[in-house]
């Protein structure tokens, strides 16, 4: 991706091929793709980036990169890694709604953006769980379920509740989900029923 070839349909591009959400501000329109472009990035940026391309944290105007909500530049584009494993654990007949909220807040206190989540990840007592469900398929991604002994494999500390090893055979669901999908970043919390955690794959950055 290089600055003197910018347009909208090349970044979309370079988007759907790093599968990645794409925030496009509406005053980025036309001046962004002039001159030199500046690039932040929660990941290491290489160490040559593409001519028109430069590093800066700050400025006008820029790309960031990462899967948090933060905006360095006053004129931010962002791309966001779908790198996100989010381990959800769930009281019977919870509604998408509960869900949403749940997730929402948890993420939105870790400064995360909800775009970068790949899949959902629970028990597997839960495939018909209607809410659970509903809200997966409102966010557009799969839903991956692990047996109770798979989850008592995962590697880590985990916090442990005898209830919801006597309901469903592991004293942990979503945080020991979260981390059977990568490094957890965001351990359990919990809100209305539902408890959340998230944790992320690995992803390199190509320029």
């Amino acid at each position: 991706m290089r600055a003197a070839d910018f347009s909208p349909r090349t970044v979309e591009d370079w988007a759907a091929e790093h599968d990645c959400a794409l925030v496009w501000p509406r005053e980025a329109a036309g001046a962004f793709f002039t001159g030199n472009v500046a690039v932040s990035s929660e990941f290491p940026l290489p160490e040559r980036l593409p001519p028109g391309l430069f590093p800066a944290g700050a400025g006008r105007a820029g790309i960031y990169i990462g899967i948090h909500t933060a905006r360095p530049y006053d004129v931010t584009l962002r791309l966001i890694p779908r790198i996100v494993c989010l381990g959800v654990g769930c009281r019977r007949g919870v509604s998408a709604g509960d869900v949403e909220r749940a997730v929402r807040q948890a993420l939105d206190g870790a400064g995360v953006d909800i775009r970068a989540v790949r899949e959902i990840a629970t028990i597997d007592v839960k495939r018909d769980e209607a809410g659970l469900l509903a809200f997966a398929e409102a966010l557009r991604v799969p839903v991956r379920f692990y047996s109770a002994r798979e989850l008592a494999g995962a590697a880590g500390e985990f916090p442990e509740s005898d209830f919801v090893r006597k309901s469903v055979g592991v004293g942990n669901v979503c945080q020991r989900a979260a981390a059977l999908g990568g490094r957890v970043i965001l351990p359990k919390t919990a809100l209305g029923g539902v408890t959340v955690a998230a944790s992320v794959c690995r992803w390199e950055l190509e320029l």
